[in-house]
Formats: C-alpha cells, structure tokens, sequence
C-alpha cells in the first residue's frame, strides 16, 4: 500500500513538472492576434447636467482619438442611462433648436449628442422611460427633419408587443445595426473591420 502511495505522489509530481515547464518557456512568442478589436463603452451619461454637458466635446475628442488608433476596428456602444429629465432635457424643447433637432421635443439633444459620437448600439437604461414609453418613442424614430437615433436600442428581456407606442418599433433580433436605426431589438449586429459582431 505504501509503494502504491509513493508511485502515485511520484506521478503526480513529474506531470506537474511537465504542464509548469511547458508554461515557463521565455523563448516562446505569442501568435499575433487575428483580429483587434477596440470597444469604446459609454456608460450612465444621465450624470450630472454641468458635468454631462461640459464633458460632451471631452469625450468627442476621446472617442475621435481612440477611433483614429483602430479605425476599422472600433465598435461604440452605450449601457444606456444616455439621460435624465432635467435642465439639458428640458433645452430641446426650445424650439430654436428646431432647425438642428427638426422640432421641439425633449431629450433630442441628448440623442443628438449620441449620434455626433458615433454610438453603434445602446441598451434600454431605467432612465429612458423615465417619462414614459411614448415620450421614449418619439425621441428615438425619425421624425421629419430629425433623424432620431442613428443606432438600435437593445433589450432582450423587455415585451414591447402590448405597448401601442413603442411596438411599431420593434424588430427582429438578429438584424443588422445599420438598418435598425431608431428601433428597438433584443441584440443586433454590427460589422467592424470586416467581421459581424454581435
């Protein structure tokens, strides 16, 4: 029994050997990557309206530079949350703003803003239906002069079928991100550098 115990510790200690010097070599390269891929993630931009909004051409640029490093491999979403009823809501109800947002309507800018920084796809955040799902609607879909959101908004878990203000735009899943502008989908694709992503 203990020569059987012996032969076992034994064996287990040269396999052990074997799998840490495999993993030690220094002369061994890492293969290169096959795809790079660059996600920048914007996440509970409802923050502050003085922070939010000073913030919006700092993050432009940063999100211009980081795209400029990869720029056929960088995808942009949102966790959503992208605002929050207050003053900068409030603004694109001005209807000097018509000309830029098509009409007056709150919370456009905000979405006007997400377009600017090239968001890709977006969840649905607990803030937009903060004011109701109507509301949400009728800043997300085009609207005359206002292209509305130029990404998806994404809920897998989320039954808009009874919801006369928002069923109209929901879509299958699966589709591409590029033609589900303004709508709503439980997960989409995005093609980045060549390769789906979904």
């Amino acid at each position: 029994m203990k020569n059987l115990f012996t032969r076992r510790i034994w064996i287990a200690c040269v396999a052990a050997a074997l799998v840490l010097s495999a993993c030690g070599g220094t002369d061994k390269v890492a293969p290169e990557a096959a795809f790079t891929l660059q996600l920048l993630h914007i996440s509970d931009a409802d923050g502050s309206d003085s922070t939010a909004l000073n913030s919006v051409a700092h993050m432009s640029g940063l999100i211009q530079k980081f795209r400029a490093q990869y720029p056929q491999q960088t995808l942009t979403v949102s966790s959503g949350d992208n605002y929050i009823p207050g003053p900068r809501f409030n603004a694109a109800n001005d209807t000097s703003l018509n000309a830029v947002l098509g009409r007056a309507e709150v919370g456009r800018a905000d979405i006007a803003f997400l377009n600017a920084l090239g968001v890709q796809a977006s969840a649905i955040g607990n803030h937009e239906l903060d004011l109701g799902t109507k509301q949400f609607a009728d800043m997300i879909k085009p609207d005359r002069e206002w292209s509305g959101a130029r990404f998806p908004y994404l809920a897998y878990n989320v039954d808009f079928a009874a919801d006369s203000d928002v069923a109209g735009l929901k879509l299958a899943n699966g589709g591409q991100a590029a033609d589900q502008a303004g709508k709503l989908t439980g997960w989409t694709q995005v093609d980045v550098g060549g390769k789906k992503l979904a």
